[in-house]
């Protein structure tokens, strides 16, 4: 609560995918009124992350190298 994350990605461990356009990502997530947390650079220098649940509520993060 403190960073404003609607998903608390310090709990558990959770799998990450890199991909090359998180912006497109996004923008999809956005269209399809999915919520996410938009960690930007936050705790792994050089990334830009997300965080989502998928359709089970496992936490999902999505990162893109910036």
């Amino acid at each position: 609560y403190r960073n404003n994350f609607a998903h608390n990605p310090s709990i558990a461990g959770h799998p990450a995918f890199t991909v090359k356009d998180l912006t497109a990502v996004i923008k999809k997530l956005e269209d399809r009124n999915i919520l996410f947390s938009d960690a930007k650079v936050y705790a792994m220098p050089g990334f830009h992350q997300i965080y989502l649940y998928d359709i089970n509520a496992n936490m999902l993060e999505i990162n893109q190298a910036v």
